[in-house]
């Protein structure tokens, strides 16, 4: 039986700041960050520490905007586009995701809640 084995790394990642690391073998910066709960390691591509900074900066820029178009959402209609989203899932995501399974409580602070009472 043949047995594979998984090539070792040469270096090793060096967290050097926040949201940025260095790869130890080639100096190569990287953001590391995420985005809707997934992490993303992203290349930065230069051995240059402020650089990396600047590309960090753009690229949590980028990462972090809102659409436009959403902005203006109120807290009732992000609820009703979010329970208009769940058609496409299966039967038991659609139930646990739907508000009406969430805490009564819960959801119902939800619905009467206005971004005055935060703001």
């Amino acid at each position: 039986m043949a047995t594979t084995t998984t090539p070792r790394r040469a270096g090793q990642f060096r967290k050097v700041g926040e949201n940025l690391y260095r790869y130890s073998s080639n100096e190569i910066y990287y953001a590391v960050f995420r985005v809707n709960g997934k992490l993303i390691w992203k290349s930065l591509e230069t051995e240059d520490r402020e650089l990396a900074k600047r590309r960090l900066k753009e690229e949590l820029e980028k990462h972090g905007r809102v659409n436009g178009a959403l902005r203006g959402m109120t807290l009732q209609e992000l609820i009703t586009s979010y329970e208009n989203q769940l058609a496409q899932f299966d039967e038991r995501t659609q139930q646990v995701g739907s508000p009406t399974f969430w805490p009564a409580r819960f959801a119902s602070l939800l619905r009467h809640a206005s971004c005055r009472a935060w703001c």
